[in-house]
This record gives C-alpha cells, structure tokens and sequence, in this order.
C-alpha cells in the first residue's frame, strides 16, 4: 500500500465559528482569519475608492 502526504509551508484561511441559537453572541457566525508561513491575507469585502459618486448602491447590498 503506497500512501501520499503533503506539506504547505505558506497559506491562509478562515475558521467560521457557528452558533445557530445565538447563544453565545448576538449574530451566528464568527468567521476568523488565519496565515501562515509569511504570507499575507487578501483583503476582503468591499472598498470605497474615490470614483466614488455617492448613490448608496453599495448600500442596499452591504446591509
């Protein structure tokens, strides 16, 4: 029987951390961010940059 492992020396990830009953916190998912090895996390979400003209659009799809 031949078996097969991996090693990752650089990665990132996120642990989600649920409570459906919200009985520990006041919303159900905690989600935190993890690295290793040097590597930087990405940034997440959204950014307002200075095209921005103010509509609210963003809005509506954040909240």
């Amino acid at each position: 029987m031949r078996s097969l492992s991996s090693m990752n020396h650089r990665g990132f990830g996120e642990v989600f951390d649920f409570d459906f009953e919200m009985n520990v916190r006041s919303h159900k998912l905690l989600r935190t961010p993890f690295r290793f090895g040097g590597i930087e996390i990405p940034f997440r979400g959204m950014q307002v940059t200075k095209d921005c003209i103010g509509c609210g659009e963003c809005l509506e799809k954040c909240t």
